[in-house]
C-alpha cells in the first residue's frame, strides 16, 4: 500500500472507526464504493452557498483524502462527478502527491490561505536523532532529570506488544490527558463520550492490524506519561 497521506489520521481503518462513531454514518463518503482506493469524508454546508468541505475532528485533523495507490485522472474525475457543489479541503499539505493530483485535475482552484508549521521528521536511530537535534548540554540535562525522577521510585518504560490488551493503555491515556491542562480547559477527549468511544474504536482497529504504536512511562507501576 502506498501511504498517500501525511500521517495515520488518514488511514482507511482509522477513518472507518471514527466516522462510524462520530457521524452515525451520515457523512458523504466518496467514492460510493466506500473505502477502496480513495477514502474521504465530507460534510455539505449551505452558508453562504452550497459547498462540500472535508470533515475535521480532534481525531481527524487533516482533510486530505487517504489513497491506497497513486490517483489517476479517472479516479479524480469520478470524485468530482459525485459532487454537485464546490469542494473545500481543509488542513492539507500542499507539497503532497494526493494534493498535487487533486489540484491538477480540478477545473478551478482557489487557495484560501496557507501557513507553515513545525513537524517531527524521524530518520535513522533514536540515538542519532537525539544527537542531531539536541546539543550535549541539553542531552545531559535530560539524563539528569531522568535520574532525579528515578530517585523517587521505580521508573520504567513500557511498549504495547502485539499480543497485549490495549484497554489499559487507552484508559491510562484518557485519564492522564484529563488530569492535565486539556482537562482543565475542557478539551480532553474523555470530556466527550462519543469522542472517547471513537478514539477507543480507532485505536482498537489499528492495533488489530498491527499499525498502532503505544508507549507508557510508569513510576512505581503507575502511568505518568503516555
Amino acid at each position: 500500500m502506498i501511504t498517500n497521506s501525511p500521517n495515520t489520521f488518514s488511514d482507511p481503518e482509522w477513518l472507518r472507526s471514527i466516522v462510524a462513531q462520530l457521524s452515525g454514518g451520515s457523512l458523504l463518503r466518496v467514492p460510493a464504493t466506500g473505502f477502496a482506493k480513495l477514502t474521504m469524508a465530507l460534510t455539505k454546508c449551505r452558508v453562504p452557498f452550497s459547498y462540500y468541505q472535508s470533515w475535521l475532528t480532534p481525531l481527524t485533523p487533516t482533510g486530505l483524502p487517504a489513497a491506497s495507490a497513486q490517483l489517476t485522472d479517472k479516479d479524480l474525475a469520478s470524485l468530482f462527478a459525485q459532487l454537485d457543489a464546490p469542494l473545500l479541503l481543509r488542513n492539507i499539505p500542499l507539497d503532497h502527491s494526493t494534493t498535487r493530483a487533486i489540484l491538477a485535475s480540478a477545473s478551478q482552484i482557489k487557495i484560501m490561505g496557507s501557513w507553515e508549521r513545525a513537524g517531527l521528521h524521524l530518520v535513522g536511530s533514536f540515538d542519532d536523532w537525539l544527537a542531531s537535534n539536541f546539543d550535549q548540554k541539553r542531552r545531559k540535562e535530560f539524563k539528569r532529570l531522568r535520574a532525579r525522577l528515578a530517585e523517587t521510585g521505580n521508573l520504567s518504560a513500557h511498549v504495547l506488544k502485539p499480543e497485549e490488551d490495549l484497554a489499559s493503555y487507552t484508559a491510562h491515556f484518557l485519564a492522564l490527558e484529563s488530569g492535565g491542562w486539556k482537562g482543565k480547559r475542557g478539551s480532553a477527549v474523555a470530556k466527550d463520550a462519543n469522542l472517547a468511544q471513537a478514539l477507543t474504536s480507532g485505536l482498537s482497529a489499528m492495533h488489530h492490524s498491527g499499525k498502532l504504536r503505544f508507549w507508557e512511562l510508569r513510576l512505581d507501576d503507575q502511568p505518568i506519561a503516555s
